[in-house]
C-alpha cells in the first residue's frame, strides 16, 4: 500500500512537471508569435510611411492586343490602387497604355500586384498575384536618376529626375513584366508568370453584344488588319519577350561620319526588353562627341 502511494505521488509530480514544461513552451511560442506579429506590423507601418508621387500603369507589346479585367498594385496594409481602364489594342513594350492618378498623390511603394486579363490572339484569360521586390523599387524611387540637360548658360549639366510610375506589361503566354519608369529611364524590376483561368463573359463584359468568348474576341480583332495580318503570318511567338530579357556585356559607342564635333543635348538608349537608359559621357557633364571618319 505504501509503495502504491509512493508511485502515485511520483506519477503526480511527474505529471505536474510535464504540464509546467508544456505551459512554458506554449507561453514562449505565444510570446514569440506576438513579437513576430509586432515586428511584421512595425515593418508594414514603416513601409506605409514612406510615400512617393507615382502612378500605376499597364501596357502591352505592339500587335498583341489584350483587354484588362482587373489590376491592382497592393500596398503593405492590403489596400491598393488601380490604373484607369486602358486602351490595350496596341502599344510599345515597356511603356504604359493606361495610367491613373486616382487617390492620394503620394503613395507607398506596392508589395504585390494582382492582375487578370484577356489575351485576344490566344483567346485566353490569365490571372496572377505576384509579390513585388519592394526594397528594390523603394531604392529606385529614393535614388532617382541623373539626366543630362542643356542649361540656360549653354553648358551641359546633370539634373536629378524622379521615377513617377510603375508599369505592368502583359504579353502572350501569361508573361507579366514590371518596370519602374521615369520617362528618360525605364528599369525592368521583375518578370512574373500568370496562370490561365476562366472568366464568364457576364462578369467580364456584362454589356457586350455576346456572351460567347470566341465570338467576342473575333469581333474585337477583325477590324485591326495589322494585328490580323501579323497573326496569320507569324502566329503567337511564345517566349520571344523572355529572349529580349537576356543580358550581354556591351557599351554603346557613338560615331559620326563628318570630321567635326557634334554637340547634342542628350542621348538615351532603348532596349528590346522595354528598358530605357539615359546615356552620359565619361566626363559626366559634356556631350561634345568627337566625330570619327567612317
Amino acid at each position: 500500500m505504501i509503495r502504491h502511494k509512493e508511485r502515485y505521488r511520483w506519477h503526480t509530480a511527474q505529471t505536474r512537471w510535464h504540464n509546467r514544461i508544456v505551459f512554458i513552451i506554449l507561453l514562449c511560442c505565444s510570446l514569440s508569435w506576438v513579437a513576430c506579429q509586432d515586428k511584421e506590423q512595425n515593418a508594414k507601418s514603416k513601409q506605409m510611411e514612406e510615400t512617393f508621387d507615382w502612378s500605376p500603369g499597364v501596357g502591352i507589346a505592339n500587335l498583341y492586343p489584350m483587354e484588362l479585367y482587373r489590376c491592382s498594385f497592393i500596398y503593405p496594409d492590403g489596400a491598393g490602387v488601380s490604373p484607369a481602364p486602358p486602351n490595350l489594342e496596341n502599344g510599345t513594350w515597356g511603356q504604359e497604355n493606361g495610367s491613373s492618378v486616382v487617390g492620394d498623390i503620394m503613395k507607398p511603394i506596392p508589395v504585390a500586384l494582382d492582375i487578370s486579363w484577356l489575351s485576344y490572339t490566344e483567346n485566353k484569360f490569365y490571372k496572377g498575384h505576384f509579390q513585388l521586390p519592394h526594397d528594390k523599387i523603394l531604392q529606385l524611387f529614393k535614388q532617382g536618376f541623373k539626366e543630362l540637360v542643356l542649361e540656360d548658360n549653354k553648358e551641359f549639366g546633370l539634373e536629378h529626375r524622379d521615377y513617377n510610375s510603375i508599369v505592368a506589361g502583359m504579353v502572350p503566354g501569361g508573361v507579366v513584366v514590371v518596370w519602374v519608369n521615369g520617362g528618360a529611364s525605364n528599369v525592368d524590376i521583375g518578370r512574373f508568370q500568370a496562370a490561365e483561368t476562366k472568366v464568364s463573359m457576364e462578369d467580364f463584359a456584362p454589356s457586350a453584344f455576346t456572351n460567347n468568348q470566341t465570338t467576342y474576341v473575333n469581333a474585337m480583332m477583325k477590324d485591326d488588319k495589322e494585328v490580323v495580318g501579323n497573326f496569320n503570318r507569324n502566329g503567337v511567338p511564345f517566349g520571344l519577350w523572355d529572349k529580349y530579357r537576356e543580358r550581354f556585356s556591351q557599351r554603346p559607342v557613338f560615331k559620326f561620319d563628318q570630321a567635326h564635333k557634334v554637340e547634342t543635348n542628350n542621348i538615351s538608349v532603348s532596349y528590346f526588353n522595354g528598358e530605357i537608359e539615359p546615356y552620359i559621357s565619361e566626363n559626366g557633364l559634356k556631350m561634345n562627341l568627337s566625330c570619327v571618319q567612317g
